[in-house]
């Protein structure tokens, strides 16, 4: 069995790089939960002040959106053509 060439190994490297560069990564970023002595609650990206308690929240991202539904077409009056389902053919009459 022979060694691969260099350049088979180069661009495999080059594919698997390319490859996992092109996969979502999962995002989160964190975020302070304060509570001010007036009571209110906010959310901010710096730490709480002083006067104020507070906790670390982890802020993950949202899911990807869900695609939409393909609109029907348009003829060419404007108008959309209707989608008739199919029907199952009925046996001829005697």
């Amino acid at each position: 069995m022979s060694k691969p060439s260099a350049h088979l190994r180069l661009f495999a490297g080059l594919l698997l790089a390319t490859f996992m560069a092109t996969l979502p990564l999962p995002s989160a970023a964190q975020a302070y939960k304060c509570k001010q002595p007036n009571g209110s609650t906010t959310f901010q990206d710096q730490p709480c002040p002083n006067g104020s308690t507070g906790t670390t929240v982890t802020l993950h991202s949202a899911p990807p959106a869900q695609a939409k539904a393909p609109q029907p077409a348009a003829n060419a009056k404007g108008g959309f053509i209707p989608v008739i389902p199919k029907q199952p053919l009925l046996p001829p009459q005697k």
